[in-house]
């Protein structure tokens, strides 16, 4: 369900929706690491709709209207011993308890008229408590 929030979120422009999957003090650090305080929240979240929406509107120029997305997770990985440790003990120093992780390799298509394009991206998940994030320190972004 991660997954599935991440990919249409980013299609929808959902930035609220991203960041309900980071961890709550993960974001409070993302957000001083980008100069911005928890009151600051509304402006970076404009800030990022923005942004996603110009990328969506290119896609728009690119393709036309009516493109559609799909996806598939092609496999996916739990990260095991030195792996987990390493990615528990980065996390350690923000307070935030990591109890495990993963891989997913999803295959990203973008369908309009006669056009088709794929990617495959790896998406990294922690598991804090009982629900699952986006690994933001090692995807390096949401976008």
């Amino acid at each position: 369900s991660t997954i599935d929030t991440y990919v249409t979120a980013q299609f929808d422009a959902d930035v609220e929706a991203l960041l309900k999957l980071i961890p709550d003090k993960m974001m409070d650090y993302m957000l001083e690491e980008d100069g911005y305080d928890s009151s600051d929240l509304d402006d970076f979240i404009d800030e990022t709709e923005e942004l996603l929406q110009e990328q969506l509107d290119s896609l728009d120029s690119y393709l036309g209207e009516g493109w559609t997305t799909e996806y598939e997770i092609l496999y996916t990985e739990d990260l095991k011993r030195d792996d987990l440790d390493a990615i528990k003990d980065s996390y350690e120093d923000r307070d935030v308890k990591v109890s495990a992780a993963k891989t997913v390799e999803v295959e990203m298509t973008v369908k309009a008229d006669e056009t088709e394009s794929s990617n495959t991206l790896e998406i990294s998940l922690i598991k804090v408590g009982r629900s699952w994030y986006l690994d933001m320190m090692n995807m390096g972004g949401l976008f």
